[in-house]
């Protein structure tokens, strides 16, 4: 959901009057709802965890609470840029600006990816790869361990950099300070998904993976130019 958000719902903050999903006075999409309902949920399930650990370690009269919750537990850290990634996508997405919104995106999009490896984690917890000698035994024996994450990777390359680069194709800027919209949207911000979106973005993150970085008047699996700016 979060991914499909990216894609073909994220817009600036509708304080205009403009629709939503067909609605007018609807600040922020359904789906984006959804989505930070679920985020909202993960950041309160990450402090009651911490709040668990700092009290057992203060029962125990532990030390460097912070460092051991961090750094011992790796996947903590990653949480924490994680959700403040997020944090900050979700404060600077308030402001109806162009930069505004561009610094919302792009830390969206970079919040993306930490959340994809973050869910690798469940993998690793059934299949963790033993000692750097049996590494490559485990390689071979385990090939949908690395299928599973060849995959993550793949996904979560494509749909951040398509997201960031199909902006400026759904979300039109206009210079105006006479109070009116200063912004317009492709087809109202509604409409937007289609299934040649999802090859779309296969094909645009496979061909950059394996070494084609042709930017300009990019040609899309459906015949459809994808024009940007580097």
């Amino acid at each position: 959901l979060f991914s499909f958000v990216l894609l073909v719902d994220y817009f600036p903050l509708n304080v205009y009057g403009g629709k939503r999903n067909g609605y007018f006075q609807l600040y922020i999409p359904a789906t984006e709802v959804v989505v930070h309902i679920c985020m909202l949920s993960l950041i309160m399930e990450e402090i009651r965890e911490f709040y668990y650990h700092y009290k057992e370690q203060k029962e125990n009269n532990g030390s460097r609470i912070l460092k051991k919750y961090f750094f011992e537990e790796t996947w903590n850290l990653l949480d924490f840029f994680a959700i403040l990634f997020y944090i900050i996508g979700v404060i600077t997405r308030c402001f109806v600006t162009e930069r505004a919104f561009t610094v919302s995106k792009i830390c969206m999009c970079i919040d993306l990816p930490l959340w994809y490896i973050r869910m690798l984690h469940v993998f690793a917890a059934f299949e963790r790869l033993g000692p750097k000698l049996l590494m490559i035994f485990h390689t071979v024996r385990y090939p949908n361990s690395n299928i599973k994450f060849i995959t993550m990777t793949i996904l979560f390359y494509s749909i951040s950099s398509y997201a960031m680069i199909t902006t400026e194709q759904q979300v039109i800027w206009l210079d105006n300070n006479n109070g009116s919209p200063n912004y317009s949207l492709l087809k109202d911000g509604s409409g937007l998904w289609d299934w040649s979106l999802l090859r779309n973005v296969i094909d645009w993150g496979m061909w950059k993976i394996f070494g084609q970085v042709n930017f300009f008047d990019y040609q899309l699996a459906n015949s459809a130019t994808l024009n940007s700016k580097v």
